[in-house]
């Protein structure tokens, strides 16, 4: 019970409007400024509290695991003794409580002791008291020069990305086309010992929350590089195989915040320039037996325009498809989570629909719809999908229901930053012989696409025609 109280308190720190406390306020929020490390007087450690102007955070790290606390407004009154400092809580199970502290500040020790009820009349913990001590933490010039807004995006991926540093917090959104979408946030350690330089993230929020990221930086002048990958640090300043670099510029103060112009299509996006052949090969052996069992005795090669193989792919005969009478809600009559086939990336170049880079591999490939929220208001018209997951991960070829991890298995196969995704163009009647590539000018929406047109067979004697972007993607 004690454990439970005590993180239960320390969750105070939340947004809450307080009048000046005092005349000299404004100097002793100076003297609390900046970023104090310790942890509640005989009890959890590992907390790290940030003062910004009236602002206070706080983030609890403990055995690697950042914890988000919480963050809002303070109010301070120097005409008492001691000095107080109360906050009041407004989400989670402290919305709406309010906390009555005091502290006491001696060189470079903060004392903060909070009570839900009463003012504290002691810097001790016990009786309803909570009693942080804390250290302060000295300015780091590498840091400093980290501290601001930064825009660009993934390197040869998706634009419009928008990062502010704030001491050892980090937060990301994405700017496309008028609509921002919170990507996610959380603290970030530094190595200058290593080269390259090191910077690691551990996510609080948002999509990233509990997610662990190993990263190296580079900062030259006013271009920061960033290179993250989710399972080990990255070698070189390159996105692909697990890593994302972001390339981004430093803004100036009150800058305003607009997108970021998409990177040039490739060239490879051409239409008129890939090709599909037979492949006379059965699925590889890196995917199970019972998925092997499920797929056809030859696949497809697809060639790019300097001939080189871009990936084969495998359906899957007798895809389970929904009954003629049913209502189907995407473009093709398929539930979530379906096996359709699977695919050999031959180059680790390969991007996914959005662009981000995919590990060369073997993946199988289940269908599904993209959701229909404010996240991806801007790309409705794309709706069904090839998920890609790795074979060693998915082994069974029974559909998976579960939604949500259907999308993290699927992003750990990409490198854990999105799911890795093929677009599936809708069906539609097609003159020439099939398999065949189909190429599509761009539009305002994406670049122009290079289609396999296959079919396969379905369940209950039907055929059902699969249309797979193989090259091209969405220019948001």
């Amino acid at each position: 019970m004690r454990l439970v109280i005590c993180i239960f308190i320390i969750s105070i720190f939340s947004t809450s409007q307080f009048a000046v406390a005092a005349d000299n306020d404004a100097e002793a929020r100076k003297n609390l400024a900046g970023v104090w490390k310790g942890g509640v007087e005989g009890g959890a450690q590992g907390h790290v509290l940030t003062f910004t102007g009236d602002v206070a955070t706080c983030v609890r790290d403990a055995r690697g695991k950042t914890t988000d606390i919480g963050g809002g407004k303070v109010k301070l009154d120097l005409s008492k003794k001691p000095w107080r400092m109360d906050a009041a809580g407004n989400k989670g199970g402290q919305k709406g409580r309010s906390y009555f502290g005091i502290y006491s500040l001696d060189g470079n020790t903060l004392k903060w002791c909070v009570n839900s009820k009463t003012v504290p009349t002691n810097f001790k913990t016990g009786n309803g008291n909570f009693c942080l001590v804390l250290k302060r933490q000295k300015k780091d010039k590498s840091r400093q020069e980290l501290l601001g807004v930064w825009k660009g995006g993934v390197e040869d991926g998706a634009q419009g990305h928008v990062l502010t540093i704030t001491d050892d917090l980090v937060s990301c959104v994405r700017d496309a086309s008028g609509k921002k979408t919170d990507i996610g946030g959380g603290t970030v350690k530094l190595n200058l010992s290593k080269k390259p330089w090191r910077m690691d993230a551990a996510g609080t929020k948002g999509g990233q929350r509990g997610r662990s990221y190993f990263g190296i930086y580079s900062l030259e002048g006013d271009t920061l590089k960033w290179c993250v990958n989710s399972k080990k640090a990255p070698t070189e300043f390159k996105t692909g195989n697990g890593n994302f670099c972001l390339v981004l510029k430093r803004q100036a103060t009150g800058a305003k915040q607009t997108a970021t112009t998409p990177t040039k299509t490739p060239k490879a996006s051409e239409p008129g320039k890939y090709k599909v052949a037979v492949l006379k090969e059965s699925a590889p052996e890196k995917l199970s037996a019972k998925i092997r069992k499920t797929l056809g005795r030859s696949g497809l090669r697809i060639a790019g325009p300097d001939g080189k193989v871009l990936c084969d792919v495998w359906f899957r005969v007798g895809v389970p498809v929904l009954p003629a009478t049913s209502k189907q809600t995407g473009k093709y009559a398929l539930e979530s989570g379906t096996l359709v086939g699977a695919i050999r990336l031959s180059n680790k170049e390969t991007g996914d629909f959005r662009n981000l880079k995919c590990p060369a591999g073997v993946y199988t490939m289940r269908y599904e719809l993209q959701p229909k929220d404010d996240f991806h208001e801007a790309s409705t018209k794309f709706r069904d999908f090839l998920l890609l997951l790795s074979a060693s991960d998915d082994t069974d070829p029974a559909r998976i229901s579960d939604k949500e991890k259907l999308s993290q298995r699927s992003s750990a196969a990409g490198g854990g930053f999105h799911p890795a995704m093929l677009y599936l163009n809708p069906p539609q009647k097609r003159p020439q012989k099939l398999p065949a590539m189909v190429h599509t000018s761009g539009t305002d929406a994406n670049t122009a696409l290079a289609v396999l047109v296959a079919k396969t067979t379905a369940k209950g004697n039907r055929q059902i025609q699969f249309e797979v972007v193989a090259a091209g993607s969405a220019k948001e």
